[in-house]
């Protein structure tokens, strides 16, 4: 899904009428924007890449405060992953006093708050956190004044210029070179030089899972994909989207009603009024593909090969 011109407050492809469903988007921030044009229109969003907590609930059912009827996602919830992290950082580090940075938007935001309050919850604290901004390069305020609180590690799901400068600068503060760094999906799939840092992220492992509509499985996609478009594809999000469209498609193929929005709503598990997903069905409303659209916990950080970022 791409952004579409703005037509009297709904985007172009939103007062498609023959439009009844979208695919995306990947990222958390553009889907704030996007969720509530689509949900006004009446359409289903199904999303592969968006991670932020408040697109949906808090596993409980509580609606988060981005969260909009017909929003669904094929990707685990961050939830997840601030879980695996604290716990990790909590019960296999052993550390007890973190810091957090994020570059305020909806997943680096969500993230660390996430982070915070499942890593107290534990028994540890949060000696600070700082926001930087988009396009930063002097991190010395941000990292001066973290420091200066005495954590022992940091939690900066920060994208790759931003998480960069951090991992490059953190070392010429007094006390810097001491401190355990960890990121987030963020750098996943980034080439990095060296960074001495823990990556977490969701399980992006789809070895042996098959889409229960199409019969296929990780491999076969992936290998398909290499031959139609001569390249080769992320393997995390080829399948999660592979799922997200499998679920529309088999939406709209079962509705056969003659309004194409309120048919496809009811064939994703949701009528009027839209229930709220609760832990077990944050995924597309259980979703009938792969074992990969359920929802996840996030996989254990795994300690990176020593890098450092280019910025």
């Amino acid at each position: 899904m791409t952004g579409g011109t703005n037509i009297g407050g709904r985007s172009e492809a939103a007062a498609d009428l023959r439009v009844v469903g979208f695919v995306g988007t990947s990222c958390s921030v553009a889907a704030a924007t996007a969720s509530p044009i689509l949900s006004e229109a009446g359409l289903v969003m199904i999303s592969a890449g968006n991670t932020a907590p408040l697109l949906t609930s808090d596993l409980q059912g509580n609606a988060g405060s981005n969260y909009h009827p017909g929003y669904f996602r094929t990707i685990s919830n961050d939830l997840h992953q601030a879980q695996a992290v604290s716990d990790f950082v909590y019960n296999s580090l052993g550390l007890r006093r973190m810091a957090t940075i994020h570059d305020g938007d909806l997943f680096t935001n969500g993230l660390t708050s996430a982070f915070a309050r499942s890593f107290v919850a534990l028994g540890g604290r949060i000696t600070g956190s700082a926001r930087v901004r988009k396009g930063d390069v002097d991190m010395s305020a941000a990292l001066t004044g973290i420091a200066a609180a005495e954590p022992e590690g940091i939690f900066f799901p920060l994208f790759p210029d931003e998480a960069g400068r951090v991992v490059r600068q953190i070392n010429l503060i007094e006390g810097g070179e001491k401190l355990v760094l960890i990121n987030s999906e963020s750098l996943l799939f980034t080439q990095l030089d060296s960074m001495d840092a823990y990556l977490a992220g969701p399980d992006f492992d789809f070895t042996g899972n098959v889409n229960q509509t199409t019969g296929r499985n990780a491999e076969q996609l992936a290998a398909e994909y290499r031959q139609l478009y001569g390249e080769t594809a992320n393997p995390a999000y080829l399948a999660l989207a592979y799922d997200a469209a499998t679920l529309l498609l088999r939406a709209i193929e079962e509705s056969r009603l003659s309004t194409p929005a309120a048919s496809i709503s009811n064939a994703t598990g949701c009528g009027t009024p839209w229930p709220l997903p609760t832990s077990s069905e944050e995924s597309a409303a259980s979703s009938p593909a792969t074992n990969s659209a359920t929802a996840a916990p996030a996989a254990s950080p795994s300690r990176a090969t020593p890098r450092t970022t280019q910025a």
